[in-house]
């Protein structure tokens, strides 16, 4: 009994439908954020979960989407060619261009448009058609094993080698491009927008060595033994930080770090804190490399069990301490100044004005891919030297005029206008 031009025409309708439904599918699973998959997962949404499990085995997914996929096309075709030879009386012409036709149709139908959709609503169109994918999978396993087998031949021949498992790990460049555009994506939400910001200091603190978020050794405070009781009882009563440095003349000689907490303890105690007091608190001291990774040095504290350490140079001399403090402000961001207009529009800024307040205060400025962290270090980096005053620099279309410089670091620059 063979079907009706009606009955026809519904076939080739219903099989455009599922064509332009398998294509969309196909976008979707695709094009989805692997990451954003992850998260819903580890959340325990159960459709998120199957998807991530069907993702295991990729090659076997698509050939199940595609293998539905091409039934559908296939079934078009076939049923436009029948439709067309029985209206024109089997003319070969006819058919020809009925296939051209139905190819078109195909294209703009059930390929083009369905596949923009799901690349524009990947991650719902995935999570509604993960329960269906996988019973397709169950019931069609046999024949989408034995099309896998004949692939996998084909990509051997190819010398293509099969990799059932895709690789979605980012690197810290990765990160950091994406944390960025989240952040940009994110501007009008300031509360999101400040936890972008940490993310993003926080990456970027593994490209930068210690020495550019240490305390430097000329704000070091600490107590010389060498001035007497007296002096080491007024620093205890004044002290600020948790820990303080103990040292015979210059830090150079440095004794180690004692607890201000447990100091305080004895000088309640007795009256006063003498220098062998201190000596018998006194930890030994954790140097580390001036140029030396911030986040390897990082773990190197955690391990040692350290809450602060001395940073050194080539010669071994003490040029800062850092805490764990230290590397709390390089993620939350210091307490810098903020910067100063100028009546002619000019703005004033200081040497440790940080490149991110940099970058919302020019938002439609690029900068440059850099390891400095603040305004002195770019400048430094840029021109390989300490500027001198009245020197003016450009960078990435920002012009700075250099108005101080002190203790081998640029203390202010006035970041002109471009009319300027």
């Amino acid at each position: 009994m063979s079907l009706t031009i009606p009955q026809l025409l519904l076939v080739f309708a219903v099989g455009l439908v599922f064509s332009a439904i398998f294509s969309m599918v196909e976008a979707a699973v695709i094009s989805q954020d692997r990451h954003r998959l992850e998260h819903l997962a580890m959340s325990g949404k159960r459709s998120a979960q199957i998807m991530q499990t069907m993702l295991g085995g990729i090659d076997r997914l698509l050939a199940a989407i595609l293998l539905f996929n091409n039934i559908a096309n296939v079934l078009c075709a076939t049923t436009a060619t029948v439709i067309v030879t029985r209206l024109s009386g089997g003319g070969e012409t006819a058919a020809f261009v009925a296939s051209l036709g139905v190819a078109f149709l195909i294209l703009v139908v059930s390929e083009i448009s369905p596949k923009v959709i799901g690349v524009r609503h990947a991650q719902t169109i995935s999570l509604v058609c993960a329960v269906p994918l996988h019973f397709l999978l169950a019931v069609f396993h046999p024949v989408i094993v034995v099309a896998n087998f004949f692939a996998r031949g084909i990509l051997l021949l190819a010398g293509v080698r099969h990799a059932n498992v895709l690789n979605t790990a980012m690197n810290t460049r990765e990160l950091h491009s994406a944390v960025r555009a989240s952040r940009a994506q994110a501007a009008q939400d300031s509360q999101h927008g400040k936890h972008y910001k940490m993310v993003e200091q926080a990456l970027h603190l593994g490209n930068i060595p210690v020495e550019k978020i240490m305390t430097p050794r000329r704000h070091i405070k600490g107590i010389n033994l060498q001035n007497g009781d007296n002096d080491a009882y007024d620093a205890i009563l004044s002290a600020d930080y948790a820990k303080l440095l103990i040292y015979e003349s210059n830090p150079d000689n440095a004794a180690g770090f004692v607890d201000t907490i447990q100091a305080l303890k004895i000088a309640t105690r007795q009256g006063r804190v003498t220098a062998a007091d201190l000596r018998r608190i006194v930890v030994k001291p954790l140097f580390m490399p001036a140029a030396a990774n911030a986040v390897q040095q990082l773990q190197n504290m955690r391990t040692q069990n350290s809450r602060a350490a001395l940073v050194v140079d080539g010669a071994g001399r003490v040029t800062g301490m850092v805490t764990l403090a230290n590397f709390a402000a390089a993620i939350i961001g210091g307490s810098t100044a903020p910067p100063t207009p100028t009546t002619e529009g000019d703005f004033i800024l200081p040497g440790d004005f940080s490149l991110l307040q940099l970058s919302e205060l020019l938002p439609d400025i690029q900068l440059p891919d850099t390891s400095a962290t603040n305004l002195n270090g770019l400048i430094m980096e840029v021109l390989g030297d300490i500027p001198d005053t009245s020197v003016c620099v450009e960078i990435a279309g920002m012009r700075f005029e250099i108005i101080e410089t002190g203790n081998k670091s640029v203390r202010r620059a006035r970041l002109l206008k471009p009319a300027h």
